[in-house]
């Protein structure tokens, strides 16, 4: 699988997310004239940001995209853990003993 893109008109933040065939080609049809930023990402590799790229009436715009090999990106989940202070409030308890 290819790369996800991202096209964002920069006016309006409308998005778009053109599939990629195994080669990493994809169309962006239907574009509005204006000016838009695109985004390419794939796991392990670095993300590239193209903005302001200026679309004109009937205007075809090609884009050669090369990814380069970036880290990958590791998510650790960590459940709720009760607080073993309560900071949420300013109490005083005292014991009196006999």
């Amino acid at each position: 699988m290819g790369a996800e893109i991202l096209v964002r008109a920069d006016a309006t933040g409308a998005e778009t997310k053109p599939i990629t065939d195994s080669g990493g080609n994809f169309e962006a049809v239907g574009l509005q004239p204006g000016t838009y930023t695109v985004t390419a990402a794939h796991d392990g590799f670095t993300t590239k940001l193209y903005a302001h790229l200026d679309l004109t009436v009937n205007r075809q715009l090609r884009l050669d995209i090369m990814l380069a090999v970036g880290s990958m990106h590791q998510t650790i989940t960590v459940p709720a853990i009760p607080p073993a202070l309560e900071t949420g409030t300013s109490e005083t308890t005292r014991r009196v003993s006999e």
